[in-house]
């Protein structure tokens, strides 16, 4: 009979041997269909060097034009007999310190199976494989061996560790991250025995240490090793101080020991600089893929790019230092500049930050259930397969109520039998859900899915436990039996001890509970006194009015200039330093009758890497006053001498010519010497009531500076005027309806949507209602006004079955659409569902819809 170490480590090579297979065969399919997996393989020149005998070292690929094509991967494989006997050597690419690693397990498979991209499909097999297989080991720190490899098998066809399992940089992180969840997990869960501990700790230095060398956003879960290991192991904190110091040190020097190579890089200076990073994962376009919101009242930065980020620590040395000349990216002076910048937004939006983890934390919770994971692998056309998926679909939707909900059971399960474990559990949890927030991308958070379906795995394993004790201890009584009198006193004693334990689960959760909201509150409360005299003081700034010049661009738009803020700016300090203008201009007073207008910042630029050009939406308040916009503006001169110039300036506001008197006021803040936070702003009129903090979106209201719709056209450019929904509109009635889903009903001259449903069947993307062809002229105009509670919605004109104009409205809220017909058609107009996410329900009505014809 097989002993249990040996049962499991077969189902581990079983589950290995499986998900092997599967990986290659996923990236080869990929591949054939025209995928290109993306993990900056032009830096493997140091890989080829070393696969041709040559050493880890960098050559110029440019000299070497087949080595060039084969980096550039227009080629798929590449010879050593095209090196040249004599290469002149680089030094290494910040890339290839930071994933030696990774390079040098390239270079040893090219060596064995010959230098081609293609010859790395097994290397992805045994990425994949190994992932699956810790997923196994790790489920079964839970659950028995049937649910763990359930669990485990769950992994091996998940679509969105599949996506990103070509793109070798991204995906290599995946086995580490279980690796050491595992060695923390093990660390825990047994009796103190130095030799044990010591052994674990060694292993997660190793295994950290090796990991960094293949993804350098491992070097996130370094801290966690020193809370787990001074706080969660069993007995009292004070008990096993001389084993938990050695342990400690031992895990340092192994960690140093292997990451040796590149651990200069991760010094100040060192050209890895988190703090470059993270400002890159500040930028406004990751609050959306966050689910966090702030009314667009404020950003600290919105375009995801180096140079922008570059733009912006520069321009604070300059400002806050008085530093002249070049700030070079990832130098000791920049990643000190960025350091004291994100501890100024981080000490200004405290609730900011920390609403940000948690709202990491919800959506890495969900991603069994995420849009990515719902859907087919990518690139695969094999019906069966895509069949297959569709079944996994609608097993994954029925399950989608329990995430992330089933989490929180679980570790309400492990404080029962131990306070402890669930304390660890939370630990594991919280920190590694909320390490996203630092730049939240899927990329980032794929490999985390094990922890839904660890949680899982134990609810279900833990409730099937009880019930199959539960129905054995009924049949072992014999029917009608009396209980003696000891065994009556037993069960007093056993339901005084259940009554006990549960006043402490309650007791603990509400205390955490009350420690992680009453923090957010806390937070919330102090930052919302802070940004509003922030921002007091921003509205107070000395500003000098800007002489304004507009020019005709095309496309009805004009380009208003400031003559006098140019020469200002050409005249500017030092010819190396970047420097920082504040600019100001105000929307909505007099007769601007738009609802809202596209206003861009146009920036000129030497390079399109620094044309940091702004288009935003500005919604002129209804009241009198204005709408003012601060616009942090950054300028450097082209450094004529360099190959990259990076040359750029803002060269002033593009907007609708029609709009034009809706910019009433345009200034430049007189003085910005000192000032830490150039942030964008938008503040209409009322936005000291406005809430300013973050807030997750479908789970907290917001207070509005004022109550305006949201207000979406096509084209995403034209102009929208209040006139346009006060004019008399030809309505849509049930007569005009062609056909319509279930859950749609028509209500005068507007629907109402409830439920799931969609024409034909359920799904995220079917239309909702069309109503029969109209003949419609080039500008006609049809306008929706309404209110989503939940869900979304795709508006449009459709012409034999192809959008002509389609506008996607999915947040919740007021809203209004104006399409304008893009040419004469005979056209319907199409309600459908916009449903990326996981719930197929959507909840809204619209009030009023119908035709401006133009005259």
């Amino acid at each position: 009979m097989w002993r249990g170490p040996a049962v499991d480590l077969t189902i581990a090579a079983l589950l290995f041997t499986m998900s092997v297979a599967i990986g290659a065969v996923y990236v080869r399919t990929v591949v054939a269909a025209g995928g290109r997996p993306r993990f900056y393989q032009e830096q493997f020149a140091a890989a080829v060097m070393l696969a041709c005998g040559r050493g880890f070292q960098n050559v110029d690929r440019e000299t070497i034009p087949a080595l060039n094509e084969f980096l550039l991967t227009h080629t798929d494989a590449f010879s050593c007999a095209n090196l040249p006997d004599r290469v002149p050597a680089l030094a290494l690419a910040p890339m290839q310190r930071a994933f030696r690693y990774q390079m040098s397990l390239v270079a040893l498979t090219w060596g064995a199976a010959g230098i081609a991209w293609s010859a790395l499909a097994p290397l992805y097999g045994v990425f994949f494989g190994t992932t699956v297989a810790l997923a196994y080991a790790l489920f079964r720190t839970g659950m028995g061996r049937s649910v763990a490899a359930l669990c485990a098998a769950a992994l091996a066809v998940s679509t969105i560790h599949l996506i990103y399992l070509p793109h070798l940089r991204d995906y290599s992180k995946a086995p580490f991250v279980l690796a050491l969840v595992l060695l923390l997990a093990w660390l825990v869960s047994q009796p103190v025995r130095p030799g044990r501990v010591y052994a674990i700790a060694a292993a997660y230095g190793i295994v950290l240490g090796i990991g960094i060398g293949f993804r350098n956003d491992l070097l996130m879960c370094a801290p966690l090793f020193v809370p787990v290991l001074l706080f969660f192991l069993p007995g009292p904190l004070r008990a096993h101080l001389p084993v938990k110091a050695i342990a400690l040190a031992i895990a340092a020097a192994a960690f140093v020991i292997v990451t040796r190579p590149m651990l200069a890089m991760y010094a100040p200076g060192g050209g890895g600089s988190v703090q470059h990073v993270t400002l890159l994962g500040l930028i406004s376009p990751f609050n959306d893929a966050m689910g966090v919101t702030d009314d667009g009242l404020y950003e600290w930065g919105y375009d995801f790019k180096d140079e922008f980020v570059q733009a912006e620590v520069a321009s604070y040395a300059n400002r806050v230092h008085g530093r002249d000349g070049f700030l070079e990216m990832y130098g000791l002076e920049y990643d000190r500049s960025a350091a004291e910048y994100i501890k100024t937004i981080a000490t200004t939006f405290p609730a900011d930050v920390l609403v940000r983890g948690y709202a990491s934390v919800i959506k890495v919770l969900a991603v069994p259930y995420n849009t990515t994971s719902l859907q087919p692998p990518t690139w695969v056309s094999n019906p069966r397969v895509i069949r297959a998926y569709h079944g996994r679909e609608r097993i994954l939707r029925a399950l989608g109520i329990l995430w992330p909900f089933v989490v929180g059971v679980a570790l309400i399960a492990i404080s029962w039998r131990s306070v402890r474990l669930a304390l660890f559990a939370m630990v594991i949890v919280l920190y590694l859900g909320a390490l996203p927030a630092l730049q939240f991308n899927e990329r980032h958070f794929f490999h985390l899915e094990f922890l839904a379906w660890w949680a899982l795995g134990f609810v279900l394993y833990q409730t099937w436990q009880r019930l199959w004790r539960a129905a054995r201890s009924g049949a072992r009584a014999p029917a009608g039996a009396v209980a003696p009198a000891h065994d009556a006193d037993q069960q007093v004693t056993r339901s005084s001890a259940i009554g006990r334990r549960l006043v402490t689960v309650a007791g603990l959760w509400t205390a955490i509970a009350a420690l992680l909201l009453g923090s957010l509150w806390t937070l919330r409360q102090y930052q919302q006194r802070q940004v509003r005299l922030l921002l007091e003081r921003y509205v107070a700034f000395e500003k000098t009015a800007l002489d304004r010049a507009a020019t005709p661009i095309g496309g009805d738009r004009v380009l208003v200039d400031s003559p006098a803020r140019s020469e200002s700016v050409a005249r500017s300090g030092d010819r190396d330093a970047v420097h920082s203008e504040y600019v100001v201009a105000e929307f909505g007073e007099g007769s601007c009758d738009e609802l809202k207008l596209d206003v861009t910042f146009r920036y000129a630029a030497t390079e399109p890497a620094f044309d940091f050009s702004r288009s935003i939406q500005v919604r002129p308040p209804l009241t009198g006053d204005a709408t003012r916009v601060f616009f942090p503006a950054f300028f450097h001169r082209p450094r004529m001498n360099e190959r990259v110039k990076a040359g750029y300036g803002l060269k002033g506001l593009e907007l609708p010519a029609s709009a034009a008197d809706c910019l009433t006021g345009l200034y430049r803040v007189r003085d910005v010497r000192g000032v830490p936070l150039l942030m964008s702003l938008q503040l209409p009129p009322g936005w000291r009531e406005a809430t300013l903090y973050q807030t997750i979106d479908g789970l907290e209201r917001r207070s509005g500076a004022e109550a305006q719709p949201e207000v979406y056209a096509f084209p995403p450019d034209l102009p929208v005027t209040r006139k346009m929904l006060t004019s008399p509109v030809t309505p849509l009635t049930s007569a005009d309806v062609m056909a319509q889903a279930r859950n749609v009903s028509t209500r005068g001259d507007g629907f109402q949507v409830r439920g799931v449903g969609g024409i034909g069947g359920e799904g995220r993307f079917l239309y909702l209602a069309e109503t029969r062809p109209r003949a419609a002229r080039i500008h006609d105009l049809f306008v929706a006004q309404g209110t989503i509670v939940r869900g979304g919605i795709s508006l449009g004109l459709v012409q034999a079955g192809e959008w002509l104009a389609q506008v996607p409205v999915t947040r919740p809220g007021e809203f209004v659409v104006v399409i304008q017909t893009p040419k004469d058609a005979t056209c319907s107009v199409v309600l459908a569902n916009n449903l990326p996410g996981p719930s197929l329900w959507n909840e809204l009505t619209i009030r009023r819809a119908g035709w401006i014809v133009n005259e």
